[in-house]
């Protein structure tokens, strides 16, 4: 008997036959029917977008990086210009397509999953960089693919 055989049947039937449903106490009187998976997808913020929003938010009132007081009457001049060059840059990879017509995930998205890959799967750098270069070959960028070429490169990213 296979393991998903006995869970249906579990879930259909329970533990004891003689067990009624309460279906007036918020039993459900059958297993809820399976989520409807929507394929048509409205174009919405990415995650790393509202994040690097959070991360990089700049006072209104202080567009020009001008000096600010702090509390206790330092000066402050935010964040370089160093700063906002990096966060440019990670605004275009996270609104840059992988390859075109992709809308599933961006260029930012695909490099983090992959670091998170390479770090749960406790991959060597060499290994790494073995995959991302089959990855580059089954996915030419002359065909307009933008993997990232390194892990130096997107550790460089990040």
């Amino acid at each position: 008997v296979s393991i998903k055989h006995l869970s249906d049947h579990i879930t259909r039937h329970g533990f004891d036959i003689s067990y009624k449903t309460w279906v007036h106490h918020g039993e459900p009187a059958f297993p809820p029917p399976p989520p409807v998976i929507d394929n048509t997808r409205q174009p919405q913020m990415s995650d790393m977008t509202a994040l690097l929003n959070d991360l990089s938010y700049i006072l209104p009132n202080n567009e020009h990086n001008e000096p600010t007081q702090g509390d206790i009457g330092e000066t402050s001049n935010g964040p370089t210009q160093a700063t906002r060059n990096e966060f440019e840059e990670l605004y275009s990879s996270a609104n840059e397509e992988l390859y075109p017509g992709c809308d599933y995930v961006t260029r930012l998205d695909f490099m983090a999953k992959f670091t998170y890959f390479k770090v749960k799967g406790k991959l060597t750098d060499s290994i790494f960089n073995e995959m991302l270069e089959f990855f580059q070959n089954v996915f030419p960028i002359s065909k307009g693919y933008k993997l990232p070429p390194s892990y130096y490169a997107i550790k460089k990213t990040f």
